[in-house]
C-alpha cells in the first residue's frame, strides 16, 4: 500500500503484525520486524496514529464524531509514549472499528484514495460512503 508521497506504508508485513509486534515486544530488530528498521516501525505507527487523528485535537474530535469512538479513548491513545504503549493503544482502537471504517479513515486522512467494496451480486465495485479529506 502506498501513501500519498508514494512511500510504502508497510512492506512485507501486514499492518496487524507490525502493530502487534510493537504492542507486545516494543521496538524489535530488523529481522523480527520483516526488514523494517526502528525508524520505519515508528513511521508506520505515526501513519496509523494519523488515521485516528492522534496528532491533533481537532482531528481526534472529528474522528470521534464520524466514527463514534469515545473522545476519552482517542485522548488516551494520543498521550501514549513509547513504541509498546503506542502499539497497544493503536491495537485497541483498531479492534473497535470495521475494515470499511479503517479504509474510510485512511481516505479522510488523505493516505489513499476513496475506497471501494466489491459487490458480488451486481458484479462491480461500489464506492464506500466517505466524505472529502478532513485534514
Amino acid at each position: 500500500m502506498l501513501s500519498t508521497s508514494g512511500e510504502k506504508l508497510w512492506t512485507n508485513q501486514s499492518l496487524a503484525q507490525v502493530i502487534d509486534s510493537a504492542a507486545d515486544d516494543g521496538p524489535v530488530d530488523r529481522e523480527r520486524a520483516g526488514g523494517l528498521s526502528w525508524s520505519s516501525q515508528n513511521r508506520l505507527l505515526d501513519r496509523v496514529s494519523a488515521l485516528f487523528g492522534l496528532d491533533a485535537a481537532a482531528r481526534r474530535e472529528a474522528v470521534s464524531v464520524l466514527v463514534g469512538l469515545p473522545m476519552l479513548r482517542l485522548e488516551t491513545a494520543a498521550r501514549a509514549r513509547g513504541v509498546r504503549a503506542r502499539g497497544r493503544a493503536l491495537r485497541g482502537l483498531l479492534s473497535e472499528i470495521s475494515v470499511d471504517v479503517l479504509l474510510g479513515l485512511g481516505a479522510l486522512a488523505g493516505l489513499w484514495g476513496p475506497p471501494n467494496r466489491w459487490d458480488q451480486t451486481r458484479d462491480r465495485l461500489i464506492p464506500l460512503d466517505c466524505a472529502t479529506p478532513i485534514w
